[in-house]
């Protein structure tokens, strides 16, 4: 267990679960004129804006799969090995990808998405805990960001290259790679990752009362209106690139490219600062955050501060990451797994709710640069949100608390 080599493969062979999973989800936000030109295709000839902002909901139904399935599956999942729910929850991945791949129907493909959504936020939840076990105490922000490594890969390598393979090839083709990246991960987990240990049964009963922790939620709100911006502006990142900045298509996936660096660079810095005093810059990186979120909505034309702008909020978005994830461990030692599962759960609902955002002011004509002044309202909003939590956790007396077991009880 303790195998240098064998940990180190193990986390590989999740963070290749983790790529899949932030290709799946990231990658319909740099093609979404392909996607509502095919299943919206009349209405994307009659009305290109329109089109554009109705097809969110390919992002938004995602998103709502994982806010719904993170607690719920998350809880149901945790009776049984972990290993073999990880490998249940990657095949699920296959099937949902390809089965969103074969539809014509744009209803239809959204519901596949939604299903495909579910278990996402209990695979980050499980997964890190599994890495933060094998590699030791005193680790977990280090374990945590590792293991999520794959989805800032995913927007650096991932997404800019599977954008291209899908503006020139066609979006199912590109969303079939995935379900291949998704094979994969199934054969690396099976053979890689060590015999675990069944959790201990806890009464169902006592697991959800873990979720009626008001600190719980005001920390998913401070999470969730924290990286909402960051979804409001990624989500409509094409059309930023080509209408405002006045960049060609091509030069969207170097901009993927960008976001993805930035999002790696601020994972790895990130889980660092976790372990060391996560309460403080978990405030620097908001504060950091919002300061790209004004620079994209002030200065977009110009294409260099477009660029700046979105690496650093790519960089805060990513750092803030690894820290809320042990920030929400810390608020439910009694079962890390749920904390850290709902930290999945908050992002996409910021991603449900910054698209959701993003689109209504696409669609009601404000302009692609609308969502960048959305995106520093949601900011400032998530600001103040941590702030109280952080004084709340202060006032409860809530210290940090090392995860040694994946035991639910």
């Amino acid at each position: 267990m303790n195998n240098r080599k064998t940990v180190l493969l193990a986390i590989i062979a999740l963070a290749i679960g983790s790529f899949g999973i932030g290709a799946a989800e990231f990658l319909p936000m740099g093609i979404l004129p392909e996607i509502a030109s095919d299943l919206l295709e009349t209405q994307y000839i009659t009305n290109r804006d329109l089109a554009l902002g109705n097809s969110s909901w390919f992002i938004s139904a995602y998103a709502m799969g994982v806010i719904i399935g993170a607690p719920v599956v998350t809880i149901l999942a945790g009776r049984f090995n972990p290993k073999r729910v990880l490998l249940i929850f990657m095949v699920s991945f296959v099937l949902t990808t390809l089965a969103t791949v074969l539809t014509n129907n744009f209803a239809l493909a959204v519901v596949m998405r939604f299903i495909a959504g579910l278990p996402h936020g209990s695979y980050f939840g499980l997964a890190p805990l599994v890495a933060a076990r094998m590699m030791g105490p005193g680790q977990r922000g280090r374990a945590v960001s590792y293991v999520m490594l794959g989805l800032p890969l995913a927007s650096l390598a991932g997404v800019p290259v599977l954008t291209l393979v899908g503006q020139t090839f066609g979006w199912r083709i590109a969303l079939g790679v995935i379900a291949g990246v998704f094979l994969l991960a199934v054969i690396a987990i099976a053979v890689t990752v060590p015999a675990q240990e069944t959790p201990a049964h806890a009464p169902l009963t006592s697991q959800f009362r873990v979720l009626t922790k008001p600190l719980l939620w005001l920390a998913f709100i401070a999470a969730m209106l924290g990286t909402a911006g960051f979804f409001a502006v990624y989500s409509y990142i094409s059309p930023l690139v080509t209408d405002v900045a006045q960049l060609d298509a091509h030069l969207v996936s170097a901009t993927l490219v960008l976001v993805g660096l930035g999002q790696t660079l601020g994972s790895l810095t990130g889980g660092r600062l976790a372990d060391i005093n996560k309460r403080f810059w978990m405030r620097i990186a908001l504060l950091a955050f919002l300061t790209g979120c004004a620079i994209v909505a002030f200065g977009a034309h110009n294409p260099l501060i477009l660029g700046a702008g979105v690496f650093v909020m790519a960089f805060s978005s990513g750092a803030c990451s690894p820290m809320v994830a042990v920030w929400m461990m810390d608020i439910t030692p009694e079962s890390p797994v749920i904390g850290s599962s709902l930290m999945h759960s908050a992002f996409n609902a910021a991603n449900a709710l910054g698209a959701a955002g993003g689109g209504l002011m696409v669609g009601l004509g404000f302009g692609f640069n609308s969502p960048a002044f959305l995106a520093i309202g949601f900011t400032a909003l998530g600001l103040l949100a941590l702030l109280l939590a952080q004084r709340v956790q202060r006032h409860l007396g809530v210290a940090t608390a090392p995860i040694q077991t994946l035991n639910q009880s």
